[in-house]
């Protein structure tokens, strides 16, 4: 269990979130749980599915996690889903299954057939609809029921997805939720990232981390039922759109700061006559003298942007330098946390 000084990332189990996972150091591994969540455009065949137990094995290992099955919630038989548990359990997962108030039966049953020992943990994903529902509390004590599980057993965590201007102040979200102490954990997820960098002019930009903000001045200002732990969409806008092919996407490095983002935007890949893979290394090289930058040490995603900009390796691609910046996004949340909870303390 753990409560709001903790930081739960929702990522997608793509290559770029996986390596960023995988590469994390140990101390910001121990203080975050991620949300990982099979991409929205997935198949919905058994045989992907029954592929992620080794993978996030590798990738994450024995630490816990929430799963949400994504396009697997439905289709999926219930021959499959007890296979995908025996699988993570074998392999040693320490998965936390991932259900919502429109999950179906088969999953549902499936969760509740895996309560079968002490200890053992759910989640509830409720959304924004969810929320503001009036029939909520019968809603939750019928998932609960279906379930077999307690609140004392049952993460409770709030996905707003985009995030909105009404978000600022979270108080009034939070007295929505029935029973608001007796879930085992709290957490409040949402995203202000752009959903692409399409009309960014090249160079230089600022964008404010909405999400972190409003939680930031919430739990520090507000009186609130419960203080929830905070959770994003990282350097990622809340709902992707599946990618075209031939895209000609910039060449562009986002980077984490304390309540914004730096974006360091170049142009077009493919455009005729441009620097094309070339201007990653001069980004890199610019975006270490900005102020931002928190040194090669900080994180596998820093010392990539460092060694890049040294040309100790080629300029790399989009998928790599999105790795870079989830695992920097990943390290500097976590450790911005931990600092405010140390000076709040002091």
């Amino acid at each position: 269990m753990f409560d709001h000084s903790h930081y739960v990332p929702v990522l997608r189990w793509k290559q770029a979130e996986q390596h960023a996972l995988r590469d994390l150091f140990p101390w910001v591994k121990s203080k975050l749980t991620p949300l990982i969540e099979a991409p929205e455009w997935g198949p919905k065949s058994s045989g992907p599915l029954l592929k992620y137990p080794a993978s996030l094995l590798k990738m994450w290992g024995t630490a816990p996690f929430f799963f949400d099955f994504g396009p697997f919630s439905s289709g999926i038989s219930a021959d499959t889903l007890e296979e995908f548990f025996a699988e993570s359990m074998s392999r040693g997962l320490s998965m936390i299954p991932t259900v919502g108030l429109a999950s179906n039966a088969v999953l549902l049953d499936a969760v509740a057939n895996e309560n079968k020992e002490d200890g053992q943990e759910a989640c509830i994903r409720l959304y924004r609809d969810d929320i503001n529902r009036s029939d909520l509390n019968a809603a939750l004590e019928e998932l609960l029921d279906r379930l077999r599980f307690q609140e004392s057993a049952v993460n409770l965590l709030i996905d707003l997805k985009v995030h909105q201007p009404s978000d600022s102040v979270l108080a009034p979200l939070l007295f929505q939720i029935p029973k608001i102490t007796k879930w085992r954990t709290l957490t409040v997820v949402s995203g202000s990232f752009r959903e692409n960098l399409t009309g960014v002019p090249v160079g230089r930009h600022e964008f404010p981390r909405n999400e972190w903000t409003a939680w930031f001045t919430s739990v520090k200002n507000h009186a609130l039922p419960r203080k929830p732990t905070f959770g994003d969409y990282a350097i990622l806008h809340p709902k992707l759109v599946k990618p075209k092919p031939n895209l000609n996407v910039s060449a562009s490095i986002r980077y984490t700061s304390f309540d914004y983002w730096v974006v360091m935007k170049g142009e077009g890949l493919r455009n005729k006559s441009g620097a094309g893979f070339a201007q990653y290394p001069a980004n890199a090289d610019l975006l270490m003298m900005q102020p931002e930058f928190c040194g090669a040490w900080f994180s596998p995603g820093d010392r990539y942007i460092s060694e890049i900009a040294l040309k100790k390796k080629p300029t790399g691609n989009p998928k790599t330098w999105l790795q870079a910046g989830i695992s920097h996004h990943l390290a500097f949340t976590t450790d911005q946390m931990t600092k405010m909870f140390v000076s709040l303390r002091g």
